[in-house]
């Protein structure tokens, strides 16, 4: 079933990378949101979390106090807080809710495994080690993604370079070379943006997940078979596979787009939220104390 929720917001999307978070370069850092599994996050414009959707592992249990990032995985949820601790709720079957300690500005959870951004750019991975995403990579990225059903990670380093890691069926982990502003992970495909505003996506194509279209770009999202890229003129251009509606686009001009599993959220140029999909999950229900 396909279904579109919509509710009000002051404030744009975070820049830095996490899960199922796509943010356009250069927007002022407020408000984010990210769609997971069954379940989507946000951070308001006064910094508290609020997530809806599935709660059947208690992900959108979100703790109080104010956050600069937050991330949905597939049944758990983390985020920065302001001072820069990471804190996760949710599943823990595989200690992927077992928070360390440090100074970090964004985290990226995924299934059943989350990976933190300290401040001095160095990845720390936890939880599941079936696909090796729990194996830090080594040197220094600005940001870094999973989706919420996949088993890799991949991240733009400090010299713009995409590196990813974990599994690496269909060649998901083996990126393109070039200089990339962002870089977005699906459940069997990644999808990134070139410096020169590009969309490239490599990986299992399906359903045409990874035809990207032609055109400059300046965000990006990657989901269960399923891509989706913002112009310059903050249209959306999706493309991949059809059944649970996330590859119609919603008309309107978007800041940042997130997708999950089953359902993408954005935020518009003019503040409002709408999240879109199979609206079996909740997930298009975008509660109203967004407001």
């Amino acid at each position: 079933m396909r279904g579109v929720g919509r509710r009000g917001l002051i404030a744009v999307a975070l820049t830095i990378g996490c899960v199922a978070l796509v943010s356009a370069p250069g927007a002022s850092a407020k408000v984010t949101v990210s769609s997971g599994g069954s379940h989507a996050c946000a951070i308001k414009d006064n910094g508290k979390a609020l997530c809806w959707g599935d709660n059947s592992e208690g992900q959108r249990n979100a703790p109080g106090g104010k956050f600069k990032a937050i991330s949905a995985g597939r049944e758990h949820s983390c985020g920065v807080k302001k001072r820069g601790k990471l804190v996760c709720w949710g599943s823990n079957d595989d200690g992927e809710a077992n928070e360390p300690n440090g100074d970090f500005k964004a985290v990226a959870a995924g299934y059943y495994v989350t990976c933190g951004l300290k401040v001095n750019g160095r990845v720390v991975c936890f939880g599941d080690d079936s696909y090796g995403v729990d194996a830090e990579p080594p040197g220094r990225f600005k940001s870094i993604h999973i989706n919420a059903y996949t088993e890799h990670a991949c991240g733009v380093r400090k010299n713009d370079r995409v590196h990813c890691w974990g599994d690496n069926d269909y060649g998901k982990g083996d990126p393109p070379g070039g200089a990339f502003k962002l870089v977005r992970g699906g459940t069997y495909h990644v999808c990134g943006v070139h410096a020169n505003n590009q969309l490239e996506c490599w990986g299992n194509n399906d359903y045409g997940e990874t035809d990207a279209p032609g055109g400059k770009f300046k965000g990006a999202g990657a989901g269960y078979y399923v891509s989706c890229g913002i112009r310059l003129t903050g249209r959306l251009n999706c493309f991949g596979y059809e059944g649970y509606g996330v590859d119609v686009e919603p008309p309107g001009k978007f800041r940042a787009i997130s997708l999950g599993e089953y359902a993408g959220c954005g935020v518009r140029e003019n503040s409002k939220v709408d999240c879109w999909g199979d609206d079996t999950t909740e997930i298009v229900n975008v509660p109203n104390s967004l407001d």
